[in-house]
């Protein structure tokens, strides 16, 4: 279970999804280290646990953890990430896309 604050511009957007259990759709590219960027009001961070680094030259894929949900995050290859550490990374919430868990069909 994972409670996120949404900016005031995305709370009309998914007001159907209020008070619902839903499936947070995120792209690895609407991610990035927290660390590296300053804290901006409204915008939400995720403590995760760094499964893997993978650099790549311009960009390092990290494979996160929270509870029993792995995700991708594509970062900025200044991140310190490394593997068992945990690190708070933060979702573009303007660009997330919600699902119904049950039907697996978009909301909103």
């Amino acid at each position: 279970d994972l409670t996120i604050d949404l900016p005031e511009g995305c709370i009309t957007r998914w007001q159907k999804a209020a008070g619902r259990r839903v499936v947070l759709g995120i792209r690895p590219h609407d991610m990035e280290d927290a660390a590296l960027s300053p804290d901006s009001p409204g915008s939400s961070t995720l403590r995760a646990r760094v499964e893997l680094v993978e650099p790549m030259g311009n960009e390092v894929v990290l494979l996160l953890s929270i509870g029993g949900s792995r995700f991708r995050a594509v970062v900025d290859p200044r991140t310190e990430a490394k593997v068992h550490q945990e690190m708070r990374v933060r979702p573009d919430l303007s660009k997330m896309h919600l699902f119904d868990p049950e039907t697996e069909e978009a909301i909103g």
